[in-house]
C-alpha cells in the first residue's frame, strides 16, 4: 500500500542537504582552477585554457546558486 501523496511530498531526500555544500566545494574548486589558468596565461599559455576555466567556474557557481535557492524555497514551503 502506498502512502498518501502529501506524506511523500513532505519527505526531504537525504541528498538534498548535501547539494549545496557539494556545489560550494565545486565553486571553490572552479575558482582555484581559474586562478591557476590565469597564472598559466601570464606565463605564456593559450587563452582557450583561461576561457575554459572561466566556463567551469561559472557553471559551478550557477549550480551553487541554484542549490541555495532551492534550499531556501524548501524551508519557506
Amino acid at each position: 500500500m502506498r502512502p498518501p501523496a502529501d506524506v511523500i511530498a513532505d519527505r526531504a531526500h537525504p541528498t538534498s542537504r548535501l547539494g549545496a555544500p557539494l556545489s560550494a566545494f565545486g565553486a571553490v574548486a572552479g575558482a582555484v582552477l581559474l586562478v591557476a589558468a590565469a597564472r598559466e596565461r601570464r606565463s605564456g599559455a593559450s587563452a582557450p585554457g583561461l576561457a575554459a576555466a572561466g566556463v567551469v567556474f561559472l557553471g559551478a557557481l550557477s549550480a551553487w546558486v541554484r542549490d541555495v535557492r532551492r534550499l531556501r524555497r524548501e524551508r519557506t514551503a
